[in-house]
C-alpha cells in the first residue's frame, strides 16, 4: 500500500517565486506581488507547476 502525504506549502506567483510553509503574503521587497497573498501548492517535486504554470518549466529547462 502506497501512502502519499501532500505537504501544503505556499508560493508567490510574482517574480520572486518565494516558498513558505505557512500562509501569508509575499514579503520580498521589489517583487511584482509584494504584499499579495501566497498561493497554496501541494506539489511534491518543488516545481510548483500547477501554481506557477509554464514559468516553472521554462526556468528549470535552462
Amino acid at each position: 500500500m502506497l501512502v502519499f502525504i501532500l505537504m501544503t506549502h505556499y508560493v508567490c506567483t510574482g517574480d520572486c517565486e518565494a516558498e513558505e510553509s505557512k500562509a501569508g503574503v509575499c514579503m520580498a521587497a521589489g517583487c511584482t506581488k509584494e504584499g499579495e497573498p501566497l498561493v497554496a501548492c501541494t506539489c511534491e517535486d518543488g516545481l510548483h507547476e500547477k501554481v506557477l504554470g509554464d514559468n516553472a518549466l521554462e526556468e528549470n529547462d535552462e
